[in-house]
């Protein structure tokens, strides 16, 4: 009896039901695809013990697919691709970026030089498109100004002689109170 509930007997659709029979699942609990293969059983059941075929899966690979990874490897992506729109200015960049490259490969040009005119001549919402390497110096360098910022805002605070200059009173307690109460007034 134990040895019926391994993977190795009986098939999953018969587990399901007696799953049905015995109660322990109703009828409204059963899978979508249990009606379906009631109707349309398969011509050789999938048990364990039949072989596996030994048929070659042929690889499929195009063209664009080795664009893809290459533009992927040089500018990441970067983008999320909405699904729910069939849209076609709702394009990825890479989708762009291939389709202009195919057409300049129409020219029989070189593919490198293809390459960099496709990224050349199109628009990426008015900005050049970034790589990694400058997509991630611009964050450390957006960073490093928001360090020097706070500096620059902390020696100014520090500096009696700018508030005497500016003849700037202000009382830092008092206008954090104001703006705690006027946030406590908005939330409630």
């Amino acid at each position: 009896m134990a040895g019926s509930r391994l993977d190795k007997f009986g098939t999953i659709f018969k587990r399901v039901q007696g799953l049905l029979r015995s109660g322990a699942w109703s009828e409204v609990d059963r899978p979508l695809w249990y009606d379906v293969y009631e109707k349309f059983p398969p011509k050789v059941a999938p048990l364990y013990e039949r072989p596996v075929p030994k048929d070659r899966v042929r690889p499929i690979l195009y063209p664009e697919d080795i664009l893809r990874v290459q533009f992927h490897k040089i500018y990441g992506n970067m983008e999320l691709e909405d699904l729910a729109t069939e849209d076609p200015k709702s394009k990825t960049n890479c989708q762009k970026f291939v389709d202009k490259y195919m057409e300049l490969m129409a020219t029989e040009s070189p593919p490198d030089d293809v390459f960099q005119t496709a990224i050349a001549s199109l628009d990426f919402h008015g900005k050049p498109l970034q790589t990694k390497k400058e997509r991630k110096n611009s964050q450390e360098m957006k960073g490093k100004t928001k360090i020097s910022a706070l500096s620059n805002i902390n020696e100014l605070y520090n500096d009696e002689e700018y508030y005497v200059e500016n003849k700037l009173d202000i009382d830092i307690t008092e206008l954090l109170e104001n703006t705690i109460e006027e946030d406590d007034k908005k939330h409630w």
